[in-house]
Order: C-alpha cells, then structure tokens, then sequence
C-alpha cells in the first residue's frame, strides 16, 4: 500500500462503489483523511476541480458528497498549532465575537498550568499531561491525546486562571471553545448524548434551524473571515516573532476545515430535503470504525504497526469467528460471546462492614493531609462525582440527602465554587460538607505508611 497512487485508489474506489450498487446499497459519501493522495483522488473525481458533491459514477441520478474525517481534522488542527515555532506558539484569529478583532492563542499558557499543577493531586485541568502537550511523532496519532487539548477542563481552568490570577488567556480559551463547540457537533453517534450530558450541542440535528446547524454556518463564516484578514499588522508580527502567515493554519487545514464544514451542512440539508429522517447524527460520517478494525489487526499481529495482507485475512478470520459463535446457558440464554463479562458483582459477592471503624483505623495510621485553596476548586468538582455515583447506589432519599445537597456548597473561598459553576451545564451535583470529609481523609491513603 506504501507505493499506491492516487490513480490506483481511483480505480479501487470505483470497483467498490460499483460492487455497492451490485448488492443494492445506496452510497452517500466517500470520507477519508487529509492525506495528499487521498486529497488527489477525490479532485480526480472532480475531474481535477475539487467541489463538495458530484454525480455517483455509478449512480449518475444519485448525489456523491466527498468529505474529509473530522477527528483527523482537530488532530492536524493541533499539529499545526503544536508546529509554530513562535515565542509561546501563538495562532492569531479574528474573534468569533467580532470579526473585526484579533485574539492570540498561546499554546504556553496552557504548559504554564500544566508546569503549575503536575505535582498536584488534584486538578483544574486533569486532561493535560505530558503526552498532551509534548507528544512524540507517533503519539501525535493518538486521537485522544488531540482531544485532550480541545477540552472543556481546559477551557474552564483559563478562565479560572484570567479571573484569579489576571492572565490574558481568554484568547486561547476562545479558540478552544469554538473547536470544542464544532467537535461536540461532529461526533455525536447517540440520540441521548446531549440530554445525559445537559449539552445541546451534543444533541441529534433534527432540523436545519438546530442550534448545532446555526453554529456549523457561524464556525464556517468564521473559518472564511479567518482565512481572508490579515491577522495582525506587521509591526505587531515582527513583535510576536510570527512566521510570514502570521499564526495562520495552513492553507491544507484552512481548505479542508472550510472545505468539510460547507460540506457537513450541505448534507444536512440535502438529507432533510430528500428523506423525512427524525434527526441525523453527523458522528456516523467518520472513519472511526475503520480506524478501529485496523487498531483490531494490529494488535492480533503483535502490535506492529505495519501489517500484511496475510495478517489481515488471517485477524479477520478469527473476528468474525468471534461474531458468528453463540453460546448457550441456562441463566443467559443464548447469548454473543461479545457481550460475555468477565466479572459481574452480585449481591453474594459484595461485603457490608461499618465504615466509621473499619476506614478510620487506617486512616488513624496515616499522614496529615490539607487541601490548599488552589486544589479546593477541583476537589470540589471531584466530590460531587464520587457523590453522584454514590447516590445512584442508594435507594434512600434521606440517605442520598447525606451525599448530595440541592443547594450550592458555602465554603469560605468563594473562588472555589466559581470553578464548578464554569463546568456546570445543569446536571453537576454540589457534594455535601460529610462528603468533602470522606474524600480528604481519603486522600490520605496514597500517603499510607
């Protein structure tokens, strides 16, 4: 495959539309990533002018949409971030607020918290890590570790850190909210995502007026805007030490972002014009399930990255193996050997004992530990999980009551609740004072003699 053009790719995209169309399948888009040969392939099928739709060329009544994955996107989004060799990497951007003003991202004001808490137990921004912000070349493949950037911790902690400690960052908090905002839309893959999470932007697009539809057509006037100002005078480039695109995204990433907004858009309203769907879930049109096939193969293959043909056929083999053999018992049925647990909890495995005596004996054995002021915002956060889980245990209301409040936590550091609120979207539980004592005599235990 090293050596393939995209002449060859041409010619195999064509069998496997037309052996499609054989089996009576009706083929809406073509995705792939924003690699050059796949780049090229698709303009040949343009008849060398790239555009976002053509004529099946198997199907010359039918629309053919050609689209690039959106989460190879955000990786190269922050590849190219990651490759500015400005002082403090900076992308310079209009704000999506006013077009007519310029925001900086410096990518080290997120290093600077990361630098200030890595040796913290708790965090206001746990998805940062070294892996995160100094990736190898092939952790740069990680689409997680990309992820982690675009986070709304992150986005939560700069703010934290502009309103306490008087930092300009709510420039790179900007643009990690825009491309937050467009992630949440692009992979949503569950109708009840955005109700569990309280997030409207992970909701289904049932209609072209969605709140999602009127963002995607803001994101992609944004991208245009982006593309077509000069970002900064060049008094202020020279100041920053900007390259000659002055903190631009290249022009690959640039077209293709622009390039698969237009396009996503396009197909919602192409969808709802010809079909009546109850709603659409944009995360559908990705490769992630071929990326995860082909992560299938290489670890069946000893974890090499490069895999033959054999190999494939070979894993292949044994996956569908998996998917075709039933088993038989008398508690389950007939059940996929896929869904077998390897450990269920019962309720004859599960021990009672008292914890007030139990717990505290060891923690009596333990070091003082305190909070600081700076770790309280996120212990915050932290104990109203651990509370929320905890009371989905219980059947009990007066019991639940002991874990959750319904009113906002009093803590003497304001400061500390502001952090949550930043995070709240309707659905976060405040923990109870009993709560934050269970979780700091807790924090002892990693400090067990």
């Amino acid at each position: 495959m090293k050596n393939r053009t995209a002449d060859d790719l041409y010619c195999q995209t064509l069998k496997v539309l037309q052996m499609l169309n054989d089996c009576t399948y009706n083929v809406l888009c073509l995705i792939s990533d924003n690699n050059r040969i796949n780049r090229n392939m698709f303009t040949q099928m343009c008849q060398g002018n790239l555009v976002n739709c053509i004529s099946n060329p198997v199907q010359p009544n039918n629309k053919l949409f050609l689209l690039f994955d959106t989460i190879h996107l955000m990786k190269s989004v922050r590849n190219n971030w990651f490759n500015e060799k400005t002082l403090g990497q900076v992308l310079c951007f209009p704000s999506p607020d006013n077009s007519s003003k310029i925001s900086l991202a410096k990518l080290q004001d997120l290093k600077d918290i990361y630098e200030t808490e890595k040796s913290n137990l708790i965090k206001n921004a746990p998805k940062l890590s070294q892996k995160v912000l100094y990736p190898t070349s092939f952790e740069k493949q990680n689409v997680l570790l990309a992820l982690n950037i675009f986070h709304e911790s992150n986005s939560a902690a700069l703010a934290h850190e502009a309103g306490e400690k008087g930092k300009d960052t709510m420039g790179i908090k900007e643009l990690i909210d825009e491309f937050l905002k467009w992630c949440n839309i692009v992979i949503v893959k569950k109708s009840e995502k955005g109700k569990r999470l309280k997030n409207p932007f992970r909701d289904p697009i049932s209609s072209k007026d969605k709140m999602s539809m009127v963002f995607l057509n803001k994101f992609y006037d944004w991208l245009v805007s982006w593309k077509n100002k000069s970002a900064l005078p060049l008094e202020k480039i020279k100041e920053l030490g900007l390259p000659g695109k002055g903190g631009k995204l290249t022009k690959e990433i640039q077209f293709a972002l622009q390039f698969t907004t237009k396009l996503l858009i396009d197909i919602v309203n192409n969808i709802f014009k010809e079909h009546t769907p109850e709603y659409i879930l944009l995360g559908k049109f990705q490769t992630d399930s071929l990326e995860t096939r082909f992560g299938q193969y290489r670890q069946m293959s000893g974890g090499n990255y490069n895999v033959s043909c054999l190999q494939i056929f070979e894993s292949e083999e044994k996956l569908k193996i998996v998917d075709w053999i039933n088993f038989h018992s008398e508690k389950k049925r007939e059940f996929h050997i896929k869904s077998l647990d390897i450990f269920e909890a019962t309720s004859e495995t599960s021990v009672e004992f008292e914890v007030d005596e139990e717990l505290y004996e060891v923690f009596d054995t333990t070091t003082d530990v305190e909070i600081s002021p700076e770790e309280m915002p996120s212990f915050i956060y932290i104990s109203g999980y651990v509370a929320k889980k905890v009371s989905q245990k219980l059947n009990c209301d007066l019991r639940t009551s002991k874990f959750i409040t319904t009113k906002g936590l009093e803590y003497q550091i304001d400061t500390a609740c502001k952090y949550v609120s930043l995070l709240d979207l309707g659905g976060l539980k405040w923990p109870t004072k009993y709560t934050l004592e269970i979780l700091v005599e807790f924090t002892k235990l990693p400090n067990f003699q």
